[in-house]
């Protein structure tokens, strides 16, 4: 039957333009590694500014600078709270930037983030609502300076 096989021929070339678009959103997430010596990066300011929304960013133990932002969708995942320390800066992690379309979403797993005297985490836009989850992690200030400050 023609008409049956007209159909056939039809339904071939959608799944063959499906099939490479699903693959390139899986290949497009990548793990960035940072640790002191031998790998990729050795701060954490230069893994952010290489890395894409969906990017795991992999913290080795040691001690980090902080002062950086984050500014794309990306998983900070370090080797547990005591081992990956995230310190200094004014704040030590900032979440978006002004003027940005939208918030990223980001993750803070197994690491601490501190600060000596002012806030460790900064929304920078607070009214679009970024969402930042923090598991198996410390954020602390030693001061009597707030840990998360909302900025407009």
């Amino acid at each position: 039957d023609l008409s049956r096989a007209g159909r056939l021929v039809l339904l071939v070339p959608a799944v063959a333009v499906v099939v490479p678009v699903v693959g390139m959103a899986q290949a497009s997430a990548a793990t960035v590694v940072v640790c002191p010596s031998g790998c990729p990066y050795t701060q954490l300011a230069p893994a952010l500014a290489a890395a894409q929304s969906g990017d795991t960013i992999k913290i080795g133990p040691g001690t980090y600078a902080g002062g950086v932002t984050v500014d794309v969708s990306v998983k900070l995942v370090g080797a547990g709270p005591g081992a990956t320390i995230i310190r200094g800066g004014g704040p030590v992690l900032t979440i978006g930037v002004p003027g940005a379309p939208s918030e990223p979403t980001v993750t803070i797993d197994a690491a601490t983030v501190t600060r000596i005297a002012r806030p460790s985490i900064a929304f920078m836009r607070p009214r679009s609502q970024p969402e930042v989850r923090i598991t198996a992690s410390r954020v602390f200030a030693r001061s009597i300076t707030p840990i998360i400050t909302e900025h407009s």
